[in-house]
């Protein structure tokens, strides 16, 4: 499974990729900015989840999110906001599939991760 992690915090973007490394078939995809983070998910169309911090340089993730929900190509994917503040509302309104504040609680960010991959797998044709 891919995982897109746009966090322009370089101490953030390394701890969540530890993070999300501790789980079986998981490949992290750093981006630092909201216009890397959407080439990615332009340029890679199998990524699954995206876990996107609001506060970026240039367009800030809510922005960013807005965008990705605007393409119908998007519209399914899961996107967990990441943020240091507290207001799920707004995220929820604009689009966001789940919001963890930071500091991230280990087991939580794992037990969600771990359950996007079941739901994605379980949803896979087989072959």
């Amino acid at each position: 499974m891919k995982i897109l992690i746009i966090e322009d915090s370089i101490t953030q973007a390394k701890l969540i990729e530890k993070i999300v490394l501790m789980l079986k078939d998981i490949e992290p995809i750093l981006a630092r900015d909201a216009f890397d983070g959407f080439a990615i998910l332009r340029a890679i169309p199998d990524i699954q989840l995206v876990i996107l911090d609001n506060k970026l340089p240039y367009v800030d993730g809510i922005e960013l999110l807005r965008k990705i929900r605007s393409l119908s190509t998007f519209r399914n994917l899961t996107v967990l906001m990441s943020s240091s503040d507290d207001i799920f509302d707004k995220y929820k309104e604009t689009g966001a599939d789940h919001v963890m504040i930071k500091p991230y609680n280990l087991t939580e960010l794992l037990d969600y991760i771990a359950k996007i991959k079941d739901q994605n797998t379980s949803t896979m044709p087989s072959q």
